[in-house]
């Protein structure tokens, strides 16, 4: 979690926890500079259930206070301490090339997944768009 966040442009998360199972299955796709420990949580989060392995993510950094709840519902997000983030956009910078490459396009993906969901969850909250007929 510290290293998709520390390279993605978010210091938030969706409380919804598919835009982080997304970025997991972007990194277990990419083996080439990956300990092998992190491939195999990335690759458990892809998984059937994989789902809750994510959550168990979030809540142990949130017990940590690494994460804080804000939000309700589909609008629902975590706030990533600034400071935790820090560390791990310089754990980030002194990388290999070919492992923060994989790492790179992970956070692109959950980037890309965090723009989905927040134009699904504006949708929602003014009432318009497909996602509108989600209940909070």
């Amino acid at each position: 979690m510290g290293l998709l966040t520390a390279l993605s442009s978010r210091d938030v998360i969706a409380a919804r926890v598919w835009p982080v199972t997304e970025a997991c299955q972007s990194l277990a796709k990419t083996a080439e500079g990956i300990d092998p420990s992190v491939l195999r949580s990335a690759r458990a989060a892809g998984l059937p259930g994989g789902d809750t392995v994510v959550e168990d993510w979030l809540s142990g950094l949130a017990q940590r206070g690494v994460l804080r709840p804000f939000g309700r519902g589909i609008s629902g997000r975590w706030a990533v301490d600034p400071a935790w983030l820090s560390g791990w956009r310089l754990a980030a910078d002194a990388m290999a090339p070919a492992e923060r490459h994989a790492w790179v396009r992970a956070a692109q993906t959950l980037d890309r997944c965090m723009s989905i969901w927040e134009n699904a969850a504006a949708a929602a909250a003014s009432g318009s768009g497909a996602s509108a007929s989600v209940e909070p």
